[in-house]
């Protein structure tokens, strides 16, 4: 059986809702995306240049970056030299950003704007701080879960964006909150695939909270 990572049940949660809204992205480039997130480097690739094609076609397309974005900055992990590894990041980064700026529009969708944040803030906690990205993640992740809108969203999604929102405090040594996080989920979904990573993330943090007290 496959090992599922938080990230794993991120990507799948936020996969579902990616298909369900973006029509005019394939629905393999939804599974290849996820596929490269995840470890997969044909996947990752295969997904760079469709999507690298699909953005010369509409340049404003918040979701269609947002995929864009993530793939590239993960495409920085399959290859070998330093530079190489900067290039792909940076470029992902600098379409997560253009992603973001296109939710400005006033016709932005609400779902849109939750996954598109959604993935913005979770990649932004996971790359290397030489990017100084964390801080940006952290808060775009606190503002969406604390949002009254985020009442609204689907049950998966929820479990997905806290997920990313309890790495980015478990990260920031913010046990309580991580904590709090983490009964908001139970909450949600005592059941699930997300359940290992829960506990984990627990653990971690209920001892860093008794090391402060």
């Amino acid at each position: 059986m496959k090992k599922l990572t938080p990230l794993s049940i991120l990507t799948a949660t936020i996969g579902l809702s990616f298909a369900s809204v973006a029509v005019e992205i394939p629905k393999q480039i939804i599974t290849k995306h996820n596929a490269g997130l995840n470890g997969d480097a044909s996947a990752n690739q295969n997904v760079v240049d469709a999507l690298q094609a699909l953005a010369k076609e509409d340049t404003t397309d918040a979701m269609l970056y947002s995929l864009l974005g993530s793939s590239e900055t993960a495409h920085a992990r399959y290859v070998d030299q330093p530079w190489q590894k900067i290039k792909f990041a940076e470029k992902g980064l600098a379409h997560l950003d253009k992603s973001l700026n296109l939710l400005k529009r006033p016709d932005t969708a609400p779902n849109i704007t939750f996954q598109v944040t959604t993935t913005a803030a979770c990649t932004f906690i996971k790359v290397p701080s030489m990017f100084n990205r964390f801080e940006q993640g952290y808060g775009l992740i606190q503002g969406l879960v604390s949002a009254p809108s985020f009442a609204y969203a689907p049950a998966r999604a929820k479990v997905g964006a806290y997920l990313c929102a309890i790495e980015a405090a478990t990260k920031a040594k913010n046990a309580t909150q991580a904590l709090a996080f983490i009964e908001q989920v139970n909450k949600i979904a005592p059941k699930g695939s997300h359940i290992k990573a829960l506990e984990k993330f627990k653990a971690q943090n209920t001892e860093l909270a008794q090391a402060g007290e």
